[in-house]
């Protein structure tokens, strides 16, 4: 099979979505404004890494396979992964079922973290050894073309979700953590949109 251009934009825009669109997805509008659930500061640093590995491939659909956009994917991916077995390594001592947080398919969501981070630098190496077949992609990446590329209807289905979503969860992070100078906090209460309240439980200790 031929790695046109056209199929690895395709391959690009559905990895966007299994990185951002599906887990954040998942965990901002399920577990965030259904179920209630609010991130911890752990959390909340493997979420962002999420969300900036998905805008980075949207940086990929739009200008190519730069090579400081795939650095930066392997980057922010280390730094996911060190909090997601950060995270995961808290409550990997207990016995089955005792973690904290809701589960996915029945896999705590820290533990999806390690996963997810494991799968975007398994993915991103594969791209990596295909993009070497193309030569408009292989001219991206050496720096050689320097093009804006337009959105398929496809990517822009996923450029559509992935904004509205970084936008929800700035609507969580404002409700759940606030504004400078407050942070992340752990232990989490309940997700509520009542700001009266939830302002109350605000913390800045995560500065200390």
């Amino acid at each position: 099979m031929c790695f046109s251009e056209k199929n690895f934009n395709a391959l690009m825009a559905t990895a966007i979505m299994l990185i951002l669109v599906i887990p954040v997805g998942i965990a901002n509008v399920w577990l965030g404004y259904v179920v209630g659930e609010s991130p911890c500061v752990l959390c909340w640093w493997e979420r962002i890494g999420m969300i900036l590995v998905g805008l980075l491939g949207l940086f990929i659909l739009r200008y190519g396979p730069r090579l400081r956009y795939v650095a930066a994917v392997f980057f922010i991916a280390a730094f996911g992964m060190h909090m997601g077995l950060r995270h995961l390594g808290n409550f990997v001592q207990l016995d089955v079922d005792m973690g904290l947080g809701a589960s996915i398919l029945g896999v705590r969501t820290y533990t999806w973290a390690a996963i997810v981070y494991w799968a975007v630098v398994i993915v991103m190496s594969l791209f990596l050894i295909f993009i070497k077949k193309s030569a408009e992609l292989n001219a991206d990446f050496s720096g050689q073309r320097n093009v804006i590329k337009p959105f398929s209807a496809y990517g822009k289905v996923v450029f559509y979700l992935s904004f509205a979503l970084v936008i929800s969860n700035g609507v969580q992070a404002f409700f759940t953590n606030g504004i400078p100078p407050y942070g992340g906090k752990a232990p989490t209460d309940r997700m509520s949109l009542n700001l009266a309240m939830s302002s109350k439980t605000w913390e800045r200790y995560v500065w200390d």
